[in-house]
């Protein structure tokens, strides 16, 4: 059996931790918007900078709320 991609791993994850269908539905949405907004290929392309400039972005261009931001 190959590896599990990254979505894939974090599904694993939240089952693992039972959260409920809606939550692992809204954290696969916000990492697949996540990965597409940085154009990144693999997980070793994550950095902390990245992640906060995603956050900036979501804050200042989306004008999402805090909560949301949380969430994200």
């Amino acid at each position: 059996m190959g590896q599990l991609t990254f979505l894939e791993a974090i599904r694993a994850e939240i089952r693992v931790r039972h959260y409920s269908y809606q939550t692992e539905k809204s954290y696969l949405y916000w990492n697949r918007y996540f990965i597409r907004h940085c154009n990144i290929r693999h997980g070793a392309d994550i950095s902390p900078a990245l992640i906060e400039q995603f956050l900036c972005f979501l804050a200042v261009e989306c004008k999402v709320s805090a909560s949301t931001q949380k969430q994200a």
